[in-house]
């Protein structure tokens, strides 16, 4: 056989070898505007945290899949896009989500909100279990951090029974939900799974995130949700995307 022939043979080993190589090289970073696709350093797409309706584990056939994996059991996530003609977004982290694999667990509902006032919408829907919601506050202070480059990121998660407004003050906090645990024990818990995260330092977000407070949350009239807001920070960098 030729060395022509020979190197004909072994050029699609190669080229399958390399497919597999890059495919196990994609990473997903998260910063505080998008859920990125990265391959060695290089975006390959990107999904606007403020476009993302839900997270879930669910695969509908019909998707845009960011696989890293060729055994995606176990590690499907799904971001459900408010916009796009495919609105389902596959991604396969190795880890996934403790929050979002929680929350499907126990048969809640995780949704991004674009800003304040879509938490209060999000907050009038009723889905089946109870409702967390993931939004990203802003920077804490951007004065020297523009020099520094470092900063901090504000989150914040509301964790909601979904039972409309209090009967009476306190009232939802030590009530039991359709699972048995009042919203105190459903706050703890996500605080818990929330504090396990760690950020890679990657990124534009390192380390673990810190839980700062937890407050009642109330509408803009005073009225108090059964939902308590959990306030998040965790060390980044400033964007230089404008």
């Amino acid at each position: 056989m030729s060395s022509s022939s020979q190197f004909a043979a072994v050029l699609p080993i190669v080229f399958i070898a390399l497919v597999l190589w890059l495919i196990h090289r994609i990473r997903y970073v998260i910063d505080d505007q998008y859920v990125r696709v990265v391959l060695v350093g290089i975006t390959l797409r990107k999904v606007a945290l403020a476009d993302i309706e839900a997270v879930d584990t669910k695969a509908p056939w019909w998707n845009e899949h960011w696989c890293n994996t060729l055994w995606a059991c176990g590690r499907v996530v799904r971001l459900r896009r408010r916009s796009g003609c495919v609105r389902n977004f596959i991604i396969t982290p190795k880890n996934r989500d403790e929050l979002t694999t929680y929350v499907a667990r126990k048969k809640g509902f995780v949704s991004i909100a674009r800003d304040h006032f879509n938490v209060l919408e999000l907050l009038a829907l009723t889905p089946v279990g109870f409702l967390v919601i993931l939004h990203f506050v802003g920077h804490e202070d951007l004065g020297q951090s523009r020099f520094t480059g470092v900063t901090k990121l504000k989150f914040e998660i509301i964790v909601a029974q979904q039972r409309g407004l209090m009967a009476e003050p306190g009232q939802e906090v030590v009530g039991p939900t359709a699972d048995g645990d009042p919203l105190y024990v459903l706050a703890e818990k996500i605080i818990a799974r929330v504090r396990q995260i760690e950020f890679g330092g990657d990124g534009e977000s390192s380390g673990a995130m810190w839980f700062k407070r937890s407050d009642p949350m109330t509408a803009p009239d005073g009225a108090m949700f059964n939902a308590q807001r959990l306030d998040f920070e965790i060390n980044g960098s400033v964007s230089e995307e404008t």
